[in-house]
Formats: C-alpha cells, sequence, structure tokens
C-alpha cells in the first residue's frame, strides 16, 4: 500500500508539473513594464491613520508579494540601519485590484473590455499596503508596543511579475515617512469667569447616533431615537478610522445592548474601523494656559479640573489675554493639540 501511495503521488506531480508548465507557456505578460510604485506613502503619518502604499506587481497567481515595514533605527534614510518594524503577520495589510466584474453579485464575470487587456498582456495588477500608527489600549501587540513610536519609516516590497519572457523577481522601496504624535486635541468654549479665572473644556467630544445594530458587520443600522440624548464619547475622543484604506475598512461603530435600556450596560465596539485594536480616547497628562500681559510679555499657568471644565488657579489681570499655545495640552499618550486657541480677554 505504501508503494501504491508513493507511486500514485508521484505520477500526480509528474503530470501536475507538466501541465503547470505548459499552462504557463500560454499565460500574458502581467502588464507593460518593470513592477513599480504608483503612490508613495504621504511623508508625515500622524498616529491614528495609515501609510498607504500603491504598486503595479504580477497577478495573484504569480506574485504573493512579501511586504514588510522597517524603522530607520540609526543614521540616515540613504545609509542608515533600517531594522524591519512591521509584516503581514498583523501590522502590514495588503489588497489587490482584480479583474472589473459586472453583472449580479451571484453571477459576476469579468468586464469583457478588461479580460481583453489581460489575454493581450496589457491589464495592470494594482497592489495596496495599508500599515496603521496609533496607539492601543492593550500594553502589548505581540513583538510590538501598543503605541507605534514616532520616528522615520519606509516600505519594502519583494515579489514577482511576469513579462514577455517569463517571471522575475522585484525589489521596490518606498519614500520615507515619518510618524507623528496626533495633534487632534481642542480647546473648547474658553472664557474668562466672573473672578477674573481662566476656564475651558478639553475635546474632542462626539456624539453618535447611528450605529450597527449588534456586533455582526452586516447588522442593520440602529438610531438613536431623537427624543434620546445621543451617546458621549470622550473628552478626547481619538479617530475611530481613516480614510483611503483597505476596501473593509468602515468607521461605523456598531451597539451592543443586551436587550436592555440601561446605558450602563450598552458596549460600543468598532469592528472594522481598524484592523489593530485602537484606543478610544485618554486621559490628560499636562495642561498649560498661556497669558499675554499688557506689556507683551507672556508667562505660564497651571490649571485644575473641576468637573468637565479647566480652571487657571489664579486670576488674570484687567487687559491681559489668555489661550492655550499648540502643546499646551499633552495627553498620557503624548497626543497634543496641534493648534493655538482663541483668545479671551479680561
Amino acid at each position: 500500500e505504501d508503494l501504491r501511495a508513493e507511486v500514485f503521488s508521484q505520477t500526480l506531480g509528474e503530470l501536475a508539473r507538466a501541465y503547470t508548465a505548459a499552462f504557463e507557456a500560454t499565460l500574458p505578460a502581467e502588464g507593460l513594464g518593470e513592477a513599480r510604485i504608483v503612490q508613495e506613502p504621504e511623508p508625515i503619518v500622524p498616529r491614528f491613520s495609515a501609510a498607504m502604499l500603491r504598486w503595479v506587481g504580477g497577478s495573484n497567481y504569480t506574485d504573493m508579494p512579501n511586504v514588510r515595514v522597517e524603522r530607520l533605527m540609526a543614521g540616515d534614510v540613504d545609509d542608515g540601519l533600517w531594522m524591519t518594524w512591521g509584516d503581514q503577520n498583523g501590522e502590514v495589510q495588503i489588497q489587490l485590484d482584480f479583474l472589473p466584474a459586472y453583472g449580479v453579485p451571484a453571477l459576476q464575470v469579468p468586464n469583457p473590455v478588461a479580460l481583453l487587456q489581460w489575454r493581450l498582456g496589457l491589464f495592470e495588477w494594482n497592489w495596496t499596503a495599508s500599515f496603521e500608527a496609533f496607539v492601543s489600549e492593550l500594553d502589548d501587540l505581540g513583538a510590538r508596543p501598543g503605541t507605534t513610536p514616532e520616528g522615520r519609516y519606509r516600505y519594502v516590497v519583494e515579489g514577482r511579475k511576469r513579462g514577455l519572457t517569463g517571471a522575475d523577481n522585484y525589489r521596490l522601496v518606498s519614500a520615507p515617512f515619518t510618524v507623528v504624535p496626533w495633534g487632534g486635541i481642542v480647546v473648547e468654549d474658553l472664557r474668562v469667569e466672573g473672578d477674573g479665572r481662566v476656564s475651558f473644556r478639553i475635546g474632542p467630544v462626539n456624539e453618535v447616533r447611528t450605529f450597527r445594530d449588534g456586533m455582526a458587520t452586516d447588522a442593520g443600522d440602529y438610531v438613536v431615537p431623537d427624543e434620546e440624548p445621543p451617546y458621549v464619547v470622550g473628552p478626547i475622543d481619538y479617530p475611530d478610522s481613516y480614510e483611503g484604506g483597505l476596501r473593509w475598512i468602515d468607521p461605523r461603530r456598531n451597539l451592543l445592548r443586551y436587550g436592555s435600556d440601561d446605558r450602563a450596560v450598552h458596549q460600543q465596539y468598532c469592528n472594522r474601523c481598524s484592523f489593530r485594536p485602537w484606543a478610544d480616547t485618554a486621559e490628560i497628562a499636562s495642561v498649560e494656559l498661556t497669558v499675554r500681559g499688557t506689556g507683551g510679555g507672556t508667562r505660564r499657568m497651571l490649571v485644575q479640573r473641576r468637573g468637565d471644565r479647566w480652571f487657571s488657579n489664579s486670576a488674570i489681570a484687567r487687559g491681559e489675554t489668555a489661550y492655550v499655545a499648540p502643546r499646551g495640552i499633552v495627553d498620557s499618550n503624548g497626543e497634543f493639540n496641534a493648534q493655538r486657541s482663541a483668545e479671551v480677554q479680561r
């Protein structure tokens, strides 16, 4: 029986080898020219967004590209020390644009024009890679920390593409991009109180009224009735998702109500907002108020939290102006306010 199974498997293997060679001899080229990058990542990638790379490679028959993100550990971009930071074990996701199709969903077939382009060797196979920069509520995500460090990164893609005379290996290296902290913290309702102290709220605070109803990604929408208040996320509501990502990225939140009207037991999820588990909010680490005197000089003033507002420790003098300068607010993850607030004068 062992001998029969061995002969049978070897025969099948030889037949498959001969058939595969004959089949591959009929395959057209996978587009004109060599593999190339067609869209570089944005040079600056704030956390809670993604660095996207788009390139022309081979078809998914010929090509299953190995894509990784490297981080510059020392030296400069051209001859520094680059080390692998993320790969396709979780940090990097890839997507291929197939031949355009038409017809009802159950009976879709390739578009005849695109099919002809493919047969003539003119159809280009476009790949997209996504690398998310973010903060997670989890301290350790396998081999990587829960926060994408600031620094310089780049993509490296290695794959195969079929030309007129067969398939060849290719290697592409993207332009470097820099991961920076998110600068979306904002100052809201800055004002001078009756006793001369300055107070304000910290945001963004966002209200959500439309959810997927339950945990399923194909669930119907649940809309909070007009007579009920919306669900509030804040005081620092981090972005849930990003634009221009892979096809399955969807920013809609899910609401699980457990059959109860008690909001204390309700839970919000965002199944497809991102690939990795992003944090939803954070605590404030430091806050400073800038006060400009009547003579033009400035000084820093500490503030303290009371409820949902922050108050300066003392009053400002008449004629003085107060505002929150960029980076005047920093949260526990290092995110900050990139924009200077409005000004108030006593």
